[in-house]
């Protein structure tokens, strides 16, 4: 009798810890179930053909972006071929940081770098890239932007040339008109000329000009005095008569 209720309350201990157990396990799968996962953000990566950052921000590196040393800043900032500024050196901030890029009244892209112990300066960026990038073997002066926006900093959208083939660029393929009023006075761009008639006193033709001032500059006549006689206002000037071909 003594063994068979040993063996009963054998059996019952081991039944409490079996019940146990199950409520243990039931607890832990309900909880699980039930308990929201944390998310974890994952950061955006930017295309490489996005605008290019000026808020400081970390950036994906575009695999066809190069970078060079900043001529005379070598040591402290990096300019890429696409028109990007960044620091090698930066107390505050972490390194390769991207610098802050701006655009200046005149539409140019402009960024401040310093040297260690100097004041801040402010610096066009298309011709850090330009100096970074480009060969200029016959040192020109000037840096042209092909397309005609002064924002695209590319290597492949900028160029060295001179005053006059900048000029000739703005006016062959970005289609800037002249200034009439101006170079109206030289030729038949202008509002105030009118071709004009070369005569001599017998009424023999001689030539046509555009203006009374370019006449007058290839033959070193006084275009007001041209214009007096083809107004009628004088007879003749050095030997010459005048008529407007459209009066």
């Amino acid at each position: 009798m003594l063994l068979i209720k040993e063996f009963m309350g054998i059996q019952f201990y081991k039944y409490c810890i079996f019940v146990v157990l199950i409520n243990i396990t039931y607890n832990e799968i309900y909880s699980t179930q039930n308990t929201p996962r944390s998310v974890v953000a994952t950061p955006s990566v930017k295309s490489s053909v996005d605008k290019p950052s000026t808020d400081g921000a970390f950036f994906v590196m575009n695999t066809n972006e190069v970078w060079l040393p900043v001529p005379s800043f070598e040591d402290r900032y990096e300019v890429s071929n696409t028109g990007k500024i960044r620091s090698k050196v930066c107390y505050k901030r972490p390194d390769n940081f991207l610098m802050k890029i701006y655009i200046n009244k005149k539409g140019y892209c402009r960024v401040g770098l310093k040297r260690k112990g100097e004041c801040q300066g402010n610096y066009a960026v298309h011709r850090l890239v330009a100096e970074a990038f480009i060969p200029n073997p016959h040192n020109k002066p000037f840096i042209n932007h092909k397309d005609g926006n002064k924002q695209n900093n590319h290597i492949e959208n900028l160029e060295w040339c001179t005053k006059a083939e900048n000029e000739l660029h703005a006016y062959s393929v970005l289609g800037k008109k002249p200034n009439k009023t101006g170079l109206g006075r030289m030729g038949k761009l202008s509002v105030l000329s009118k071709p004009i008639q070369m005569f001599t006193i017998d009424g023999e033709f001689i030539c046509q000009e555009e203006s009374a001032r370019i006449l007058a500059r290839k033959y070193k006549l006084e275009p007001s005095a041209i214009t007096m006689v083809a107004q009628g206002k004088r007879k003749f000037h050095k030997g010459y008569t005048f008529k407007y071909v459209n009066p």
